[in-house]
């Protein structure tokens, strides 16, 4: 596994300029071409030509796309740029126990469609979704272009309760109530980003804050509490509808299962 992603990341920096410098590249849209798209059916490249002529091929699809959709080329060209660039970092940040997830992971399916095996982190994820606890400050992250933005906060959490952090605000760095210098986060993996806020309720960590809004650079102390999921819950409900021969209803059983 180790053997095969090095070199998958090694031909991933030979390919990246070239897709960088295609997205530049004008495209003439008056020649008819065929792109195909089953991977199973695509042979390897014969060459770096080849290869690079597929991802002519890509990217020109993409700007027809955004054409189709109303887009201009400039706003597609800075698109693709962006696309390429968070695609390359999260690929080239993944590290052992990721690999290992995806390793274990690829063989138990091919064995039993319901077995995967899940690193030490993912683990710790999945029994939070099901224990519906989190302990943190209660705010739902997202990666944009190696920035990590604030998408939501969870109601009655920390940080709603603090009434500081707004959705749409930069987490530019991370600091403990230890007194360590604050961690930057441009360009760190946003699982990463969420393991340094989270932890044990009652302890303090110290968000550096590029607020929405504009300002300058923040720095908000939040307590970190256990904030209940409770729309993640498995939710039930009997529905009555109609009426059978003998006068009483159909009853049919609702379940809504909002996560895993």
């Amino acid at each position: 596994a180790y053997t095969v992603y090095k070199r998958y990341l090694q031909r991933l920096n030979e390919v990246m300029p070239v897709v960088h410098e295609l997205i530049d590249a004008p495209h003439d849209y008056n020649v008819e071409e065929y792109l195909e798209s089953d991977a199973k059916s695509i042979p390897y490249a014969k060459n770096m030509d080849e290869l690079r002529d597929r991802w002519r091929k890509t990217i020109k699809l993409s700007y027809l796309s955004a054409r189709a959709d109303g887009d201009k080329d400039e706003e597609t060209k800075e698109k693709l740029h962006k696309r390429y660039r968070t695609y390359y970092k999260n690929r080239s940040q993944t590290d052992v126990y990721e690999l290992l997830e995806m390793y274990l992971t690829a063989l138990t399916s091919s064995l039993d469609p319901h077995t995967n095996y899940m690193a030490p982190r993912e683990k710790a994820n999945f029994d939070m979704h099901i224990s519906l606890k989190l302990k943190g400050i209660g705010a739902t992250l997202r990666a944009d272009d190696g920035s990590t933005i604030v998408e939501m906060i969870v109601p009655g959490g920390a940080a709603d309760k603090d009434g500081r952090l707004k959705v749409g605000d930069e987490i530019v760095a991370v600091g403990q109530e230890d007194g360590s210098p604050a961690v930057e986060t441009q360009d760190m993996k946003i699982d990463d980003v969420v393991s340094m806020i989270r932890g044990e309720a009652g302890t303090k960590v110290k968000i550096h804050v590029k607020p929405k809004a504009g300002g300058e650079r923040q720095i908000y102390e939040i307590t970190r509490a256990v904030i209940k999921l409770e729309d993640s819950a498995a939710q039930s409900e009997i529905i009555e509808r109609g009426q059978k021969a003998d006068g009483t209803p159909y009853r049919v059983g609702y379940i809504k299962l909002p996560k895993r």
